[in-house]
């Protein structure tokens, strides 16, 4: 949001190197907040896809990972689905889900896909509490667009421990960890398959 707003002039001032997994790079969100932008839409368009392009040479990324927030702004939230070829669309497991997915659905992803846009569409239900079926998987089916749906399992271990801002996949699956790796590892695997899929052109 600094670089976006104008606060930042260098891309080479935001990207860090992971400590964790040093093949990665990240660019933090900032110290500003969405409602802080004071650029026309136009303006903020350009420095976001110049944020994008930029990082990707200086880093010769093949795959770029944006992290949106709910209710990130407008201009920024278009702007990313327009960019991304794969769009994961994370929902709390929860009674109303069906109706923010179609909100999803039909607010952004139709009218790309009206346009033409070629995206891959996975819808994921996160927290899901074991034994508590509070909606149709079948409704939840058809917001998803050559993708998958998967159902992530409520776990207050994970939770702590991506507190400590490290990815899960660094943990080592036991007790109750190792329930939860099983559906998260067919995720994963199913996202990697999507991004050689999107990386060789063959959908």
């Amino acid at each position: 949001m600094d670089y976006i707003n104008g606060a930042v002039d260098n891309v080479d001032q935001l990207i860090s190197r992971s400590q964790v997994i040093p093949s990665i790079y990240v660019i933090p969100p900032g110290t500003l907040r969405t409602w802080q932008l004071n650029m026309d839409p136009e303006t903020t368009q350009a420095r976001f896809n110049n944020l994008i392009s930029s990082s990707v040479v200086k880093t010769i990324s093949q795959v770029v990972i944006i992290d949106l927030p709910a209710h990130m702004d407008q201009v920024i939230t278009v702007n990313s689905l327009l960019l991304s070829s794969i769009i994961n669309v994370v929902l709390d497991y929860a009674t109303y889900s069906d109706s923010v997915a179609e909100e999803i659905d039909n607010y952004y992803i139709q009218p790309m896909i009206g346009k033409g846009f070629r995206k891959i569409i996975n819808v994921i239900l996160n927290k899901a509490i074991p034994g508590l079926d509070v909606m149709d998987q079948k409704i939840m089916g058809g917001f998803i667009h050559n993708g998958e749906f998967f159902v992530l399992p409520m776990s207050p271990i994970v939770h702590y421990l991506t507190s400590t801002m490290k990815p899960l996949v660094i943990y080592v699956p036991k007790g109750s960890l190792a329930d939860f790796r099983i559906p998260f590892d067919k995720y994963v695997d199913t996202l990697t398959k999507q991004i050689k899929t999107m990386l060789t052109g063959t959908y």
